[in-house]
């Protein structure tokens, strides 16, 4: 039980001491991000708030490495070591994605030269989704037709309104909060949709057992 719980402290603690190598490698191109978003928009405003909370959580890791480095040999066989150390992995792993979606959620609000780039980002999200809309709306049996018909034709929809946002955006006829508003808008649309569609399917599956 002791060398496992040793050999797990020592995983979790190199795994979170990797993702905060990554952090700090990519910390100057994050401060800068943060520093060249523009005045009165709302949504550079929420990134301002997301750096101030990833600079504070990142000030904590950092204490709780150089802890973690220095604990005695007791600490690190014990259990509450063994959580600290997943802990900090885990706050680790979230800097190390939530540095990379600033960078780039920085770009778009500031339509730097790689703001096209950083809206794929954004909207890869809905476009996975999208994609797998196939896989559960194929071979539906007759009593789910109707509710699979609606998802495929707003998935249609949200494919032609991504692609006007987008190029509303590029021509500069939307700003950016505007342009994101929007897609939230669509994303919110085909979580209910799915939901509705999953709704039926579980009710379907109810009536066919009785």
């Amino acid at each position: 039980m002791r060398s496992s719980r040793r050999r797990n402290f020592a995983q979790e603690l190199q795994s979170g001491t990797e993702h905060l190598t990554n952090v700090t490698i990519d910390l100057e191109e994050t401060e800068i991000a943060a520093k060249i978003l523009p005045t009165g928009s709302i949504h550079a405003a929420e990134l301002e708030r997301r750096f101030a909370d990833f600079m504070s959580t990142c000030r904590e890791s950092f204490d709780s490495q150089a802890e973690l480095d220095a604990a005695g040999m007791n600490y690190c066989f014990s259990g509450r070591g063994v959580d600290a150390a997943k802990n900090f992995k885990t706050d680790a792993r979230k800097l190390d994605l939530t540095d990379d979606a600033i960078i780039a959620a920085a770009a778009l609000c500031a339509r730097s030269a790689s703001w096209e780039e950083a809206w794929r980002a954004q909207t890869k999200p809905l476009a996975d989704d999208r994609a797998q809309i196939s896989t559960l709306i194929d071979d539906v049996g007759p009593e789910l037709q109707g509710c699979a018909a609606a998802v495929a034709s707003y998935r249609e929809s949200t494919t032609q309104s991504l692609e006007s946002i987008g190029t509303q955006l590029k021509a500069e006829r939307i700003d950016v909060d505007a342009a994101v508003d929007q897609l939230s808008k669509l994303r919110h649309g085909l979580t209910e949709c799915l939901d509705d569609f999953g709704k039926a399917h579980i009710e379907a599956y109810a009536q066919n057992e009785e």
